[in-house]
């Protein structure tokens, strides 16, 4: 059955043409609701397909991986080399960085020489000054981690003067220089890692902590107190400090 309604301005309209009229509100409103789901689709795919692309907004793995470099290899390349995350790229660098206290070690006690070397450890602490302020990273909290891994380094090289007064000294492989020019390097590569992590706002405090732990677990010579949480807890934090998520 027809019939006719009368709506606002006097115009009269039949059932039929109201309820086509009623279709097609309805069908707009759904073209409208599907024009929303499209648009949040489209930008949802562009972030990730940004994600995809941008190797610095991938997230740092949270599983540490044991890899260790032979003595002769170079240890930026070999650390670079493997596919690792930022994170175990990190923990693999600052190893090897400390393994080389041996060579150090092993140099300077047939010397006679001291531990200390002031001069050089300025000459590191302004070249790392450098390093950050070219990479936009915080400087004092760079300058503070370096001073740490040093302090540490000359741990370790105790710990190695005071075996060899026991027993029989161990030759080094490498010279004073090759050994400073590959700390150079990998210090360099210290401060990459710490940029592509700092830009990918996903590691924590507590992964740099395990990190540091694990990586460092075998290093004779680490662990210079009691406490063996002691300096991996001071070089977490100051870590954290250079690398905190960018806000």
């Amino acid at each position: 059955m027809t019939f006719s309604v009368i709506i606002k301005g006097g115009f009269k309209v039949s059932s039929a043409s109201l309820r086509e009229l009623l279709r097609l509100e309805s069908d707009n409103r759904k073209i409208e609701k599907m024009k929303k789901y499209l648009s949040i689709t489209i930008i949802l795919l562009f972030l990730l397909i940004a994600f995809t692309i941008n190797p610095q907004v991938k997230s740092v793995a949270i599983n540490y991986e044991k890899e260790t470099v032979v003595l002769g290899e170079n240890p930026v390349q070999s650390c670079n080399s493997k596919q690792f995350s930022p994170g175990n790229r990190l923990w693999c660098l600052i190893y090897e960085r400390e393994r080389l206290m041996k060579e150090v070690a092993a140099i300077k006690y047939p010397k006679k020489k001291p531990i200390y070397d002031g001069v050089r450890e300025l000459a590191v602490l302004n070249n790392i000054g450098i390093i950050a302020r070219k990479n936009e990273l915080p400087v004092r909290e760079m300058q503070l981690y370096s001073q740490i891994v040093m302090d540490v380094s000359r741990q370790i090289q105790q710990y190695w003067f005071d075996l060899w007064k026991k027993q029989e000294v161990t030759t080094a492989k490498l010279s004073l220089n090759q050994i400073r020019q590959r700390i150079d390097q990998i210090d360099e590569a210290i401060v990459n890692s710490f940029v592509l992590i700092r830009g990918s706002n996903s590691i924590t405090f507590e992964q740099i902590q395990d990190g540091l732990r694990k990586s460092l677990a075998d290093l004779n010579g680490i662990y210079p107190s009691s406490d063996r949480q002691l300096f991996i807890d001071l070089l977490a934090r100051v870590i954290y400090a250079v690398i905190k998520p960018i806000k």
